[in-house]
């Protein structure tokens, strides 16, 4: 098979992943056919989200770099850092089923959360502008559905939702209204995180890290919410 010029983000990863990164052994790594990374290389074929997800975390490189294949852009990791062979070769090392890695990747969570509340902050404002043109029920149908085909059932999370959804409106008709809702805010982002934990925690079988508590205006939390005494 004759190798396919750089037309594609795909085709650049395994130029920089190195010469033994055929389409062949791609095709083996994301468990598809060669005939499929040619026509995608090619652009005779889009990148579905779903293999292009599959080779992101194959390969350790930046699903976002290879999802929009933009050739000029420069290749970059999953932590937007320079992506290289030695990347890959990282990312070859960690097995997905390891109980270690479940235990490290609670100290992603912070992050992961925060990229989650981004996007949710870029959802409400795509809310607003959705209201200006009177077209809320079909942004809302249409997130609802996005949600349900890429999320997977989680024991307990439907619970969850209602309890949310009950404080929700709660907090909606209450006379404070702005104020209970970013406590709910903080209220759901507690939940997610001790969530995840019990999850990593289940996986892993064993606990995780107590965290220390955090610095508050330059002073432990503990102390923070006490008055200082004059000396």
């Amino acid at each position: 098979m004759k190798p396919s010029p750089l037309k594609h983000t795909l085709a650049i990863l395994r130029h920089t992943i190195g010469p033994d990164m055929t389409q062949k052994e791609m095709a083996r790594l994301v468990k598809r056919s060669p005939v499929t990374i040619q026509k995608i290389e090619l652009c005779k074929l889009p990148l579905a989200e779903s293999l292009g997800g599959e080779i992101a975390m194959r390969t350790g490189v930046n699903f976002e770099w290879l999802m929009k294949n933009d050739i000029s852009a420069p290749i970059l990791d999953a932590r937007h850092k320079p992506y290289t062979r030695e990347t890959f070769e990282r990312c070859q090392s960690i097995n997905p089923k390891d109980p270690n890695l479940l235990f490290l990747s609670y100290f992603d969570v912070p992050a992961i959360i925060a990229a989650c509340v981004m996007n949710i902050t870029r959802g409400a404002l795509s809310a607003l502008a959705a209201n200006e043109v009177g077209a809320v029920d079909l942004f809302g149908y249409r997130i609802t559905k996005a949600i349900g085909e890429v999320v997977e059932p989680m024991d307990g999370f439907e619970d969850l939702l209602e309890k949310w959804g009950h404080r929700l409106n709660e907090a909606v008709s209450s006379n404070d209204a702005g104020n209970n809702c970013y406590q709910l805010v903080a209220q759901i982002l507690s939940d997610c995180s001790h969530a995840t934990n019990k999850i990593i925690e289940s996986k892993s079988g064993r606990s995780l890290p107590k965290r220390k508590p955090q610095l508050l205006d330059g002073m432990p939390a503990q102390d923070a919410r006490k008055p200082r005494r004059g000396r």
